[in-house]
């Protein structure tokens, strides 16, 4: 919500923690952690896995550790996860 790249009218980090802080409590979301050694798991994911690629590597491992087999999301490179299904929200 804050990438000015992807967003019209990014918002602020105050303004984008903001915004996450009221969804996690409004929805009682749990907020997952990765494993100590997520890092390791990269070499399973069979990709080249360059700059930004690295931090999405991480959030899709961390969705495996935990069994989560979905992501909703606008960003299009989770698609390249075999382990994972993207669902993109409707605009």
């Amino acid at each position: 919500a804050s990438h000015p790249r992807v967003f019209a009218a990014p918002l602020s980090l105050n303004a984008a923690v903001g915004l996450i802080a009221r969804f996690v409590d409004d929805f009682e979301v749990e907020v997952l952690h990765e494993s100590d050694r997520w890092w390791r798991a990269l070499v399973e994911v069979k990709l080249p896995l360059h700059g930004n690629d690295v931090f999405d590597a991480r959030i899709a491992l961390c969705l495996r550790h935990h069994g989560v087999a979905a992501i909703c999301s606008f960003d299009s490179g989770f698609a390249r996860f075999d382990f994972l299904t993207l669902i993109v929200p409707s605009s």
